[in-house]
Order: C-alpha cells, then structure tokens, then sequence
C-alpha cells in the first residue's frame, strides 16, 4: 500500500510503498527511510545497524529467519529491492509511539531525536547525502506532438427544494502534449455560466552550453504575470510569458502565489517547514490558489496538503529558496509578459480589479559579481490611456541575509522606491529567527500596486518575523506589522501575532489581528485533530472586542474511511448570510473506475439540497487501443510508453531483426502491479511526480541469461506528457574457472593471475584471479574467444599454461561455461628459485576481520568513530563493481589473531557476525583502498574540509556545490562538512571547486580527521 508519512507533523513522503500485514501490522522500507529521515539504516550480514545523525549512539539487531513468530516480536521482509522493517522496530529507534492510520494511510512521528527542516535540506545537498548512483540511466522529460489527454471529471447534479430546480455542473481538468507543449484545459461548465481554461508551457533546453544564458520556458494562452514591489501584482488574463528566470523565484521580494489545480470541492491547506499558513478552497477556477504567500531567506519548502471530497488525500510540495540562488558573475536573466486582463482565451470576459486593461513588460538582470545583481525593466500598462513605467534595481546577498533596492519611475508623474532586506537572526536565541524588512516610499505615482485613491499610499514600512518558542521544537510563532501613511488622512496600524503547532496526529493555529484604523481585534483559530480513525477540522473567526461576534464557524468531520467508501459532514455557521446555519453530509462510494457520491444540505431556513455526483479519471491507452478508467487521484505526472526488446545487435535500438519481449513486468511503483507489455512489447504507465525510477522485473524474463542494458532508469514526465522508455534487453553469457600453479607434484591456487578473452587476437575483456585462483567473466556477448593468461604477480618469469582451450564459443541463447582448470607450470626452474618480475604481495598469507559493509562512505565513517576505542587497525576499502564501501580490522599474520580480534567485536552487539577472510580478497582491481585510522602513514586519499562550526545549518550550507559531501560529528561535538576520499593523485581537488570569499577549504590526511574525530 501507498502511505504518507509525517514527522513532526510535516508530511515528508506521500507515496512511500509500505507492506500491511494480515495480523495489521505495518513495515516500511529502508531505502526511503534513508532517504526522508535524518537517520542511517544499514543491513549487513543479518544485523540492523540504525544511526540517527543527532545522536551518537548507534542502534543495532539481528534480523532472525525460521523463527517461531510471538505477539512482540519485530517482524521485517525483503524482497528484490528493498528490506522493510516494523513500525513498532522504528518507535524503539525513535523513542516514539507511533501507530499507522488505515483509514488515512498515514504513520505521524513525532520525536525531536530527527530534524524534519535538515532532514529536507539533505535531500536538497547536490550529492551531500550519498555517494552512490541510485540509477543507472536517466532520461530527460519529452514533449510530443500530440498525446492523448488524461482528464478528470467531476459530474453533478443538485435539486433544491425551495426552487423546485434541478442544477447541473461538469468539471474537467485535462492534460496533454499539443505541438510539443506542455497543455491544460480547465473547464467548469453549470446551468449558468462557463469558466475556461487553457494553457500551453514549456521548458526548452537549447542554451544550455551557453553559461551566461541559462535554458529558457514560456507560457501561452491563460496565465498569470509576474509581480513585482513597485509596478505589477499578480494578474490573471490571456497572454504570453518569457522567461529564463527561475519559475519559482518572484520579483515581489517577499511574497508569491501557490496554486494546484485540483476540481472544485477540493480543500487545500498551506504549510511553510512545516508551520502551518492558510486553508484555501478550489472555486471555479478548478485551482487552489493561495494569494501572497510570505517567502524568508533560506530554503522555504511549501506543502499543499489537498483534501478531496471523496476522502482522497494527497500532498504537493513546491521548494523555494530565497537569497541563495543569484545570478553568477556574468550571467544573463530576461523576462517577457504581454497580458489582456480583461479576458480568458476563449475570449470570455472576466472580472477585473486591477486598474488597467492591457499590460506589456520586459526585463534584464545582470550578475556584476557572485553576490551582486543589477536589472532594468520597461512596463506599459494601458487603461484609459498608455502609461510606461521605468523601474531599475539592485539585488545583493549577504553572509546572513539578501537585500533589494529599487525605484520605478512614472512617465509625465512621479516615482516610487523601494528596499527590503531579508535575514535569519541566529545569534541570540535557541531558534533561528527569519526576518524580512521593507519600506515603499510614494511621490505622485500610480500604478498596478499603488492604486489611484482618494488618499493615496505616501509610504508604507512592514516587519515580519518567524521563529520557534524557546525551549520547544513543535511550537512556532510569527510577529507582522504594517505602518501606512496616506495623504490626508490619519496612519494606519495593522499588527498580527500568531502562534501554530504541527504535532502527532493534528494540527493548530491561533492568530490575532488588530487594526488601528477600525480599532478593531479579529482572532482566527484552526484545528485539525485525527481522533481514533476520524479527522475533525474547525475554523473560528471572532471579534474579542465586539462582545465575542462571531463572524464565522466552519467544522468538518470526515469519517474512518474504506476501502469502497467515505464519508463526511459539514457544519457552518455565518452570522451574516441569509441561512446562518448550514448542516451537510455526504456519503461516497468507491469504485476501482470511479467514485460516486451522494449528499444532502439542509439550512437554518428550512431549505434542503440533495446532490448526486459521479468523478474519476479517464483517457485512452493507444498502445492497447482502450479506453481506461480511474478513481479521481488529482494528476501532477505523467505516462510512460515503455518497449522492452531484445537487442541482438546491441546498438540500443529496436530495429529490423530486434525481438519484441512479452509479458514483461517493470518495478518502481505499486500502480504498475498486473501490468506487463503486449505482444510488440510494449506497456503504457502511469508515472511519478519529481521522477520515476524504474526497471524490469527479471523474474519475468523468460530466459535466465537476459540481461537489462540499462539497469535502473530514471525518467521524468511532466503533467500530461508521455516519455518513451526503450529497455534494450542482451543475452549474456557467464565464463569461469580457476588457476592453479604447479610446484613438482604440488599445486596451490594463483592469485592475482590476469586471465583474458580475444577477440580475433584483441583483448576484450579481463579479470584477475582472486586468492583462492578464482576468475569470472559475467555479461560476455555471444562469440567466439580465446583464453590469454598472464602471470603479473606470480613469481614467474616464464611459464606454461596447461589446459587452456583452444577456443570457446559462448552461444547466442546465453549459457554459462565452466572451464577446465588451468594450470601454470614454470619453465625449467622451481617457483621457489623464478625471478621475481613483480613486487611481492604484501598480504599473502595475511588475514582481515571484515566489520560492515555500507552503501555510504558517511555511514562507514560514523561507525568506524564509534569502534575506534575498541578495535584497531580500521581500514577502508571500496568494491569499483558494487561501489560498496567494506570496514575491516587488520590485517593479522595468523589465524588466531584474527580470532582473537573476532573474539573482542563479538562484545560489541552491532558487530556479531563479524568474520575472518583471507587478505589478499583486497589486492583485485576491483577493489580500491580508501585509507586507514593510523598515525603518521603515508595514505592513498585525502579528505576536503569546508566547515568546522557548532551550527549544523551553517555546515550544510557550506556543501551546497560540493560533490560527496557529508556531515559528522568531531569529538568536540563540532559539525565537520567534508567530501571525499579523494584520490592523492588529485592532490587540488580541495581547490577545484569556485566558493564565496568568505569560504575556506582545508586538506586534511586519514590521521588529521581521526585526531579530529577521536
């Protein structure tokens, strides 16, 4: 099953694919954990280890198989891609209690041993929090001429009955490929009136060689054009837009507009890290849209969190960062906007409260330096008459914060400036404190912000700051102030204060508002509350100086859901209207193709309502020649057209003598279960927002030597579109055998022999021998090969090779070819008597006690710093095939070294299961030596440090452009921002990479970071 998970009341994941047991318990995956959590799971050799990066304790179980199963017990599984461990195991990591809500398919932790804001920001580090691929082969998004759309559709009638009417309304939301552009139609069509909707989009990716011009996108059709502090709010209408900005970044300073299509009916409320901002309900437009939205320096990650009125749930997550992303020294931005705000493109007219009819604006930014941005900009905004509008600015950043400066001038009127400053305050508190400051000053100037009125805007100052309580980690508070002077007229006042709390199963916000103006105090209260399997949400508007009038209520109950039905009930309260009182309930049914549902509303007026609705998904699978039908899932992906084929003449191309592959499964997401492709091989996908990482199942291949080119592929579909994935399929064959070196009538297993395939007398592939003589050649093509040996660090000088064939001839069908032993005889002497024409092993006869084996370099290390007290001789090593990272103790002359070292680890729970093996595994070319934890050793790799600061965020900061970089803890509880090992060969890697002035790199040897750690 498909399940959101929260921490700290932040959702972090809303598709994480969980297994439910029948006796209703529930194990989640480690990869994602790994991913989501600020926590590291690594299963080596049937023990857990978990380390959460806040603590220094490392967690640590064994993972038993065949045993009787008791009430308590653990439970875990493994399939082909994945261990999943019990809720109940990640409580006891956690120090948690948490349960999993079947009827939300929702798990809420809440613990302060895991940062959900540094958590996030990991996930943001270019490459900081991890250091293998986690796929293969990736794929760019695809526009196509002409897709057929998936649309969702909302169907409903409604009788009153003091009318005595029947009303009818239809709601689609479509997406499509048209001309190669991104589409969207909106309509919402009832008895009255007809609201459309249509966009095209696109993203190109031309000049991208081009580093003072970053890759343009653009809109046509229905847009909304860009804001700015001094000339133009944020205004709907047709027309066209131009950009190579960032679509996320704003020229309102502080301030942008969050929307989510989604069908009316739909409830979305708006998180910021997790604080809790607004509730917003889709209209007509088919869109929640959420207006000014408050943006702070730093990453500010927006959560949409959408409620259906059929019970559905899902979250959307928009990533802004503020102040981090200027433009480079020399690099260009533009922008191009052209609006008609008087009309949609269907040319229907729509309301407008904006001052103007038409608007045409274009600009340029110029990066001076790395931290200092200029830009000039021409508006011209027409409403009775054309007035242009001149505005320039500066841009710059700080070590604590970014700033703006700009002044707008009106042709044949006055001007308007502007400044703003936005910062974190980390000195003084336990909580970073963001703050944004701005000031307009006003002269006779009007325009889209600045409106012509009675008494107009002379200036206007506003202080806005947000932080958590001391003390607390769940409980955040925001301060605004508003001063405005205008002409002829008193100042107005307006100061809110705000405190919320996103906690385990709920959520809360209390806010107060005064207006001196009015001297009015308006309060507004949200709760949400998941009780037993319910959710119960309210939200109060009261006036506390006005005898407590209400203003507003609204309460909304939505029942434990399952699988084929929802339901939910509304009451609201508004003083104001002509029915005060509003009671409604409604009741769905789901169906795997649709769900249909039936409501009631009954009034304070005796009046009553009853609707009947009927909503779900649909388009057509043309690789099928189907239609296709889902329940309602609010779209934000797009499909995948994937071809599975064997490829016999291995050029990644079906062509002419290629062979389609039937009934073939692809991995990577739960909606694709059942699903195989058809006879041409092929199979139409739904995919995943931000990425879709797949791969055939080889399970379902019909022959064992089938091998998948590409592995693991990562593709992205936007919203409507299809991305065509060719999965070229190879036959491979396996070739191994082992080499011995005769002595007399002994003989002993040669290692470190290199063995070769030739290929019409060219070398084609090579493998060296490991200690026990062993060679293997995986993923050989079909062909015909002969055997070439070579004695590299054998003690030989001249040898004759016994046994070897003359040829051999790996079939086009696969197979596995096991070869007769080999035999390597020297040439008129003893081995113990041949010249040496290699260096000598050094570990021949030497033994390793292997510790762990991890996916992450970080992890190696953090466990390593927890051993050295105990155990000596740490040393690392990385598999080049695997790109595993292997912890090892030693090496030792004999065998009961080495177990005495076994003897000492098996104390340490986490290490029970630690082995002695032979050391010249180590010596292959496969394997590469990282470095060791030892005093005054020459060693083959380096580390880069860039921070050493008691403030984790200051040290993530710091990795934002560093390739494999981590955190870790010193001794000093100082936070270490690292990268590497780095190979000594590239003795200037530290200074590869261009950071700010302020920034400094330091090389430090295996022994400086363990004096550092240790």
């Amino acid at each position: 099953m498909i399940v959101n998970v929260k921490l700290n009341g932040r959702s972090i994941t809303s598709d994480m694919e969980a297994y439910y047991t029948e006796n209703k318990r529930l194990l989640m995956p480690v990869s994602l954990l790994n991913n989501t959590l600020d926590i590291t799971i690594d299963i080596n050799d049937g023990v857990l280890l978990a380390h959460l990066t806040q603590q220094e304790e490392t967690y640590s179980t064994t993972l038993l198989m065949d045993t009787p199963q008791q009430s308590t017990s653990w439970l875990w599984v493994k399939d082909d891609f994945d261990h999943y461990i019990d809720l109940a195991l990640l409580n006891e990591i956690l120090g948690t209690k948490s349960k999993f809500n079947y009827s939300l398919m929702q798990v809420s932790f809440s613990t302060t041993l895991v940062d959900v804001t540094q958590s996030n920001m990991r996930t943001q580090l270019n490459g900081s929090h991890q250091t293998t691929v986690q796929f293969d082969h990736s794929l760019n998004d695809q526009y196509q001429t002409f897709t057929y759309p998936v649309t969702e559709y909302d169907i409903t009638t409604q009788y009153n009955a003091r009318q005595n009417k029947l009303k009818s309304a239809v709601r689609l939301n479509s997406y499509f490929d048209l001309m190669d552009h991104q589409a969207q139609w909106r309509l919402n069509q009832n008895n009255n009136q007809t609201h459309n909707f249509f966009k095209l989009s696109k993203h190109v990716d031309l000049l991208s060689n081009d580093t003072s011009l970053t890759s343009p996108n653009y809109e046509l059709g229905d847009i909304q054009a860009r804001q700015d502090p001094l000339v133009m709010v944020a205004t709907q209408g047709r027309g066209f837009t131009l950009s190579n900005a960032n679509p996320q970044s704003s020229d309102s300073f502080s301030s942008i507009t969050i929307e989510e299509p989604t069908l009316p009916g739909w409830i979305g409320e708006l998180y910021r890290n997790g604080q809790y901002i607004s509730a917003s309900e889709a209209k007509n437009e088919n869109v929640v849209r959420f207006d000014n939205v408050e943006t702070f320096y730093g990453n500010n990650v927006y959560e949409i969190k959408l409620f259906g009125p059929q019970g559905e749930q899902i979250t959307r997550v928009q990533k802004v960062t503020v102040g981090k992303n200027a433009l480079a020294a020399g690099q260009i931005n533009y922008q191009f906007d052209i609006l008609d705000a008087q009309h949609n493109l269907f040319k229907s007219k729509q309301s407008n409260t904006q001052p103007f009819k038409t608007m045409l604006a274009s600009g340029l930014s110029y990066g001076l330096t790395d931290t200092l941005t200029i830009d000039t900009h021409l508006t011209l905004l027409n409403s009775e008459k054309l007035v242009p509008y001149f505005r320039s600015g500066v841009n710059g950043i700080t070590t604590q914060g970014s700033y703006k400066l700009a002044i707008a001038k009106q042709v044949d009127a006055g001007q308007a400036m502007f400044a703003g400053y936005r910062g974190v305050i980390s000195q003084w508190t336990d909580h970073d404190i963001s703050l944004n400051l701005e000031t307009s000053i006003i002269d006779d100037f009007t325009s889209g912000v600045f409106l012509d009125q009675a008494h107009p805007l002379k200036s206007r100052f506003s202080l806005a700051m947000n932080s958590k309580l001391a003390n607390t980690d769940n409980i955040s508070w925001d301060l605004r102030w508003l001063h405005e002077h205008r002409k002829h007229t008193a100042s107005r006042n307006i100061t809110s204060v705000g405190f919320n709390s996103s906690y385990l199963g709920g959520t809360w916000s209390n806010q107060f508002q005064y207006d001196d103006s009015q001297d009015s105090l308006l309060n507004r209260i949200y709760w949400s509350q998941d009780i037993a399997r319910w959710r119960w949400t309210n939200a109060i508007d009261w006036l506390p100086l006005e005898s407590g009038a209400l203003k507003n209520i609204r309460s909304t109950l939505r029942w434990p859901q399952t699988h084929n039905s929802f339901n939910q009930t509304q009451l609201s309260y508004n003083p104001n209207a002509k029915a005060k009182m509003l009671l409604g309930h409604q009741y769905t049914y789901r169906h795997p193709y649709f769900n249909m549902s039936l409501s009631g509303q009954y009034d304070s007026q005796d009046d009553w309502r009853l609707s009947f609705g009927l909503s779900g998904t649909f388009s057509f699978d043309y690789v099928d020649q189907a239609l296709t039908f889902n329940a309602p899932r609010a779209l934000n992906s797009g499909q995948l057209e994937v071809h599975s084929f064997i490829d016999w003449n291995n050029n990644q191309v079906f062509d002419l003598h290629d062979e389609p592959l039937n009934n073939t499964a692809l991995t990577g997401n739960y909606r694709w279960k059942g699903r195989q492709t058809n006879q041409a091989g092929k199979v139409l996908l739904p995919s995943s927002s931000g990425g879709q990482i797949l791969e055939i199942d080889v399970r379902s291949l019909p022959n064992p030597y089938l091998h998948s080119t590409h592995g693991k592929i990562k593709t992205i579909s936007h919203r409507g579109g299809v991305s065509t994935v060719n999965l070229p399929v190879t036959v491979f064959n396996e070739v191994e055998g082992t080499v011995y070196v005769a002595d007399a009538d002994l003989s002993k297993p040669a290692a470190g022999v290199s063995v070769f395939l030739l290929q019409n007398g060219k070398k084609q592939l090579e493998t060296i021998t490991q200690y026990d003589g062993y060679y293997y050649f995986p993923n050989v093509p079909a062909g015909t090969y002969t055997v070439h040996i070579e004695s590299n660090l054998l003690n030989i000088a001249q040898f004759t090779a016994q046994n070897i064939p003359e040829k051999i001839i790996t079939p086009k069908s696969g197979d596995t070819l096991i070869l007769r032993d080999i035999t390597l005889t020297a040439n008129n002497t003893h081995v113990e008597n041949s010249k040496n024409t290699s260096p000598p092993n050094p570990l021949s006869s030497h033994y390793f006690v292997q510790l762990g084996v991890f996916k992450k370099f970080r992890s190696a290390l953090v466990v390593a710093k927890e051993l050295n007290a105990h155990i000596t001789k740490l040393q690392f090593y990385r598999n080049r095939t695997h790109n595993n990272y292997y912890l090892v103790s030693g090496p030792y002359k004999t065998q009961p070294d080495a177990q005495m070292m076994i003897n000492t680890v098996y104390k340490l729970p986490s290490l029970f299961g630690s082995f002695m093996i032979d050391a010249r595994r180590y010596q292959s070319k496969e394997w590469q030596k990282l470095g060791a934890f030892e005093k005054n050793k020459h060693e083959e790799t380096f580390f880069c440090l860039y921070a050493h600061t008691a403030l984790k965020q200051h040290a993530q900061a710091s990795l934002t452009k560093v390739d494999n970089a981590f955190l870790v803890k010193s001794k000093s509880r100082q936070y270490l921002a690292l990268s590497g090992p780095h190979l000594s060969s590239n003795a200037n890697e530290c200074d590869a990479l261009a950071l700010s002035k302020n920034q400094h790199r330091t090389k430090l040897s295996w022994a400086e970071l363990a004096t550092l750690l240790y």
